[in-house]
């Protein structure tokens, strides 16, 4: 049997899915070297792959507002060597690194729920360098750690987790998920109760789909005020969890 596949980070899942976000003139409303907007982007990256170090450079002093070219020139010292269009495994390690952002934290969780496009994602973030990423994220993680928020955010991670094609997200990568986004949620020690469950022998089972996912919270809530065994409509595996609860206590 092959070995199981180990899952990408969210850091990975993030930038694998943000394109470079730019297909067009440079603005010349943007703090360009070219006041006339007349420079076409592409050039503007070979220069800046020719001298990365430099590019680096002036990405990690950049302060003041939000810039166009100081954005593009810190994608294109992160993209792949041999790919201006994407950001590869070493260039997401060291955006991590420089920003100080986990690659499987919930601050980067916060990131992937804002990019979209890179460029245009960096901008909502008001974000041109590292540093400013990660202040970025922790503010980004503060709007997001309840609320409606957090409500929007766990519902677009159910099909950032999913793989291509799937209906259902594999047992491990929902439970590492939604560890994640209840890393600082007030049902934190409830939905761990719900993880023992799911990681325990034999399995109850091999993945969480969308209709279990989106009524989890609700179920918690009720669960941890003693009131889940009133309602007739949970899920089956929500179910099997309270029975299992009363013969683990």
């Amino acid at each position: 049997m092959p070995p199981k596949r180990k899952p990408a980070s969210t850091a990975t899942k993030a930038f694998a899915a943000s394109p470079k976000g730019y297909k067009r003139k440079l603005d010349p409303r943007d703090d360009l070297e070219d006041p006339d907007g007349m420079t076409d982007l592409y050039p503007v990256a070979a220069e800046t792959r020719a001298s990365g170090k430099k590019a680096k450079k002036a990405a990690d002093n950049g302060g003041g507002p939000w810039s166009m070219q100081r954005c593009i020139r810190w994608y294109d010292s992160l993209a792949s060597s041999d790919d201006l269009s994407q950001i590869g495994p070493e260039g997401i390690e060291r955006l991590c690194e420089e920003s100080g952002i986990a690659v499987d934290g919930l601050e980067m969780l916060a990131v992937a729920f804002t990019l979209g496009e890179f460029i245009s994602g960096m901008e909502r973030l008001g974000a041109d360098t590292a540093t400013k990423l990660g202040k970025a994220a922790k503010e980004k993680t503060d709007n997001v750690s309840e609320g409606d928020g957090w409500r929007e955010m766990y519902r677009w991670a159910f099909a950032f987790s999913l793989s291509s094609g799937a209906k259902s997200v594999e047992l491990a990568l929902a439970v590492a998920m939604l560890r994640l986004l209840f890393s600082r949620h007030k049902l934190k020690p409830h939905v761990e109760r719900m993880f023992e469950f799911l990681e325990s022998e034999p399995s109850p089972t091999r993945a969480i789909n969308r209709d279990q996912w989106a009524q989890l919270p609700e179920f918690l809530e009720e669960w941890s005020q003693g009131t889940a065994g009133q309602t007739e409509s949970w899920p089956l595996l929500f179910d099997r969890f309270m029975e299992w609860t009363k013969g683990s206590t």
